[in-house]
């Protein structure tokens, strides 16, 4: 059955998160805070994948049909939505996030040491002290 804009505005929250189903993959999740989130199921290259279209308010339904469609038409294609959406991001190929440098226990700054240093956990140290 389709949704309507009423069925979706109606909607309340619950304990636990829940969809209600549109159609051709659509749905929209409703959260415990009460935020609506428009998403899109499918599956590509034999894997079950979810992407996000923006939530209800901001989105509305036939906004989030359309982006629905576009996206049905990139799986047609043979391009994978999610990775599309990922690829057209600026600044995001083939680049690592930025990590703050840490403080290291010697008082130097670095970034993550290769070399843990050993623990002594409590009964370890009881243990060696009796021996």
């Amino acid at each position: 059955m389709a949704l309507t804009d009423t069925v979706i505005r109606t909607a309340t929250a619950a304990s636990e998160p829940y969809t209600l189903t549109d159609e051709k993959g659509l749905s929209i999740q409703i959260q415990p805070s009460g935020s609506k989130w428009w998403r899109f199921r499918y599956r590509f290259d034999s894997k079950a994948k979810m992407l996000s279209l923006g939530t209800y308010p901001d989105i509305s339904l036939k906004d989030a049909r359309a982006r629905r469609d576009q996206a049905r038409k990139l799986l047609a294609d043979g391009v994978d939505p999610g990775a599309a959406r990922r690829a057209a991001k600026p600044g995001r190929v083939g680049k690592r996030p930025y990590r703050l440098p840490t403080r290291t226990r010697n008082g130097e700054i670095g970034g993550q040491t290769k070399k843990r240093l050993p623990t002594l956990h409590l009964y370890q140290a009881t243990r060696w002290s009796n021996s």
